[in-house]
């Protein structure tokens, strides 16, 4: 796979490959090739035959990668991507590699934040049976919270914050340990 989003009307603020780790040899390791302002480049790399069993026989559930962006803009912010993928037959493939094989599928769209805010897109790419999806954009009021703690003098305590979502994901963050106070007594 190499693919590239070009912004217009906006910014890229930043972006965070969510990336299977194999494969693990230098030419087909998944990275993004470059980052700018303006957009992106990367590639990466999937087996179709990881969607039903990987190299050494274990389920796995998906052979799918994917980017997460952060994008400065407004609704009319377009992000213009482009995707092209070829697929291989090799020693080590899976019957439905064999059965994809040799083809290439390319991709090329435009689609708007404001689009995006109303849900996610999906396209097929033409010239082979793969389909690349555009996730809903998500604004920083559903992400984000703001406010406070005071903590009452005393005993020591700790406090960490834990957030889960709708879908039942959840993040917390690591416990802030807060002692007694103490007074320097003379001097």
């Amino acid at each position: 796979w190499q693919g590239s989003v070009r912004i217009d009307a906006g910014r890229l603020e930043q972006v965070v490959p969510c990336f299977t780790s194999d494969p693990f040899d230098e030419h087909r390791r998944k990275r993004v090739l470059t980052r700018e302002e303006t957009g992106c480049t990367w590639q990466s790399h999937t087996s179709r035959g990881g969607m039903l069993t990987s190299r050494n026989g274990f389920v796995s559930a998906s052979a799918n990668d994917a980017l997460c962006l952060e994008v400065r803009g407004n609704e009319e912010t377009q992000l213009n991507i482009t995707f092209g993928c070829e697929t291989h037959t090799s020693l080590v493939a899976t019957m439905p590699d064999w059965t994809l094989s040799p083809s290439r599928g390319t991709l090329e769209r435009s689609m708007s934040i404001g689009e995006l805010l109303n849900g996610r897109q999906g396209f097929r790419m033409e010239g082979a049976p793969t389909w690349v999806v555009a996730h809903r954009a998500v604004p920083p009021s559903l992400y984000t919270i703001h406010g406070g703690h005071s903590h009452a003098p005393g005993d020591g305590s700790f406090y960490y914050l834990r957030v889960t979502q709708e879908n039942g994901q959840m993040a917390w963050a690591s416990p802030v340990w807060m002692g007694r106070s103490q007074q320097v007594i003379g001097r």
